[in-house]
């Protein structure tokens, strides 16, 4: 999520200046003060300042190296829409450069004592977490934010541990308190940045086998810890705590809840029992990072224990991107293509039916405990737009959902 989006969801200056200091703190010793100026232009002179641009999704300070932009070029040079993609490559190939990043900068954070080595890091912001990349030493620290969820950064962690084998980057030091981390520094181009067809579905099949060996390992029957009634409790808990929705807006979801868990009761009597095994959680293109010869999966802040289809549910129909989800819901209903789009994965290998919408209604109960998990830190203002949207396309899903279950 870039700076430009975390303004109007969080309040991300106090939680930016918190975040950095407690790791500048932790890290390096002493006393760090780390101050946001909304205005670049007002930095007083002498200071170390990281100047920020939102767009790009980076800090960084005067002076910096060439390359210390890269993973933001990486990210951002190729737009996903075809009419921006030649002012998106100008506009980043222009606010990149060394001669003139800082004046595309839109805010700047002042620290004090100054980083050592600053010119070869950057600064990258997300909806949980904060990336400090060192290009000198060839590492990555990746820091919990200031109040979010702990099991953000230890679920991170966690899966290095237990989980070697996975493309993941290999794991080089945790603090004592689980609250940041330090991983080799991996360079690559999100997947679905890539223009290569053939790569790009050769890496999938790839990633694919790797995470099917990772459901085999960890699968076991949902019904052997009561799974189902274990997540619409912990969605109930969650809308009781939270802040954002009024009286009309949690009776909606509640009501939400209620047709869903009934849904999910009456199809869970005729359909094959499902399996739950541990998941990535935010299983999509971008999360896969990709070099000339290797790729990585990043971000496992969201892994837990999920339907074995969880995974390749939020990959194939594209859950992190709410538009347009109740119709990708309605025709996965068709045995066809639920089979052809997730056929890599044998836990979604059924001939359709109440297995299948048995597998769809669960998703959509684990991706809104997802979605609602990510809002219970404090410093969040506001669920945004885009949450918005996800609910209205999440309630459209469960019509569809029960007008094919009931016939």
């Amino acid at each position: 999520m870039r700076v430009s989006l975390l303004l109007q969801r969080e309040a991300f200056a106090e939680v930016l200046e918190k975040t950095l200091a407690r790791f500048l703190n932790d890290r390096y010793g002493g006393v760090h003060l780390v101050r946001w100026h909304k205005k670049p232009s007002k930095v007083i002179s002498g200071s170390q300042a990281w100047y920020g641009n939102h767009y790009l999704n980076a800090f960084f300070v005067h002076g910096s190296d060439k390359g210390v932009l890269r993973p933001a070029m990486n990210e951002f040079s190729h737009s996903l829409v075809p009419w921006r993609r030649f002012p998106q490559r100008f506009y980043v190939a222009l606010a990149a450069s060394s001669r003139w990043r800082t004046h595309f900068a839109h805010s700047a954070l002042v620290v004090t004592p100054s980083v050592p080595g600053a010119e070869q890091m950057v600064l990258i912001p997300g909806a949980n977490k904060i990336r400090l990349v060192d290009f000198a030493s060839g590492r990555c620290f990746v820091i919990g934010k200031e109040g979010a969820l702990s099991c953000f950064v230890l679920n991170e962690i966690a899966v290095r541990r237990k989980h070697p084998d996975l493309p993941v980057p290999k794991l080089l030091e945790a603090s004592p308190k689980g609250d940041w981390f330090c991983e080799r520094l991996v360079d690559g181009k999100p997947l679905n940045r890539m223009v290569d067809l053939s790569k790009v579905r050769k890496i999938e099949e790839e990633l694919f086998s790797s995470m099917e060996g990772l459901q085999q390992k960890t699968s076991r029957d949902a019904g052997d810890d009561n799974y189902p009634d274990r997540v619409f409790s912990a969605l109930r808990e969650n809308l009781a705590q939270d802040k954002f929705f009024n009286r009309k807006e949690s009776a909606r979801i509640k009501e939400g809840l209620g047709r869903l868990e009934e849904l999910v009761t009456h199809t869970s009597l005729v359909a094959k029992p499902v399996r739950t095994c541990m998941s990535h959680g935010d299983f999509q293109p971008s999360n896969v990072l990709c070099s000339e010869d290797r790729f990585w999966l990043i971000d496992w802040e969201y892994a837990g224990r999920r339907c074995c289809s969880y995974d390749p549910l939020c990959w194939g129909l594209e859950a992190r991107r709410p538009s347009g989800l109740s119709a990708r819901v309605e025709k996965a209903l068709r045995p066809q293509n639920f089979s052809t789009r997730f056929e890599p994965f044998s836990c979604t290998r059924m001939g359709g039916g109440p297995d299948q919408s048995l597998h769809l209604q669960l998703f959509l109960l684990e991706e809104l405990l997802v979605r609602m998990r990510e809002l219970s830190s404090p410093y969040i203002l506001s669920p945004g737009p885009w949450f918005s949207e996800f609910l209205e396309e999440w309630d459209r899903s469960l019509d569809i959902l029960k007008k094919n279950w009931l016939g």
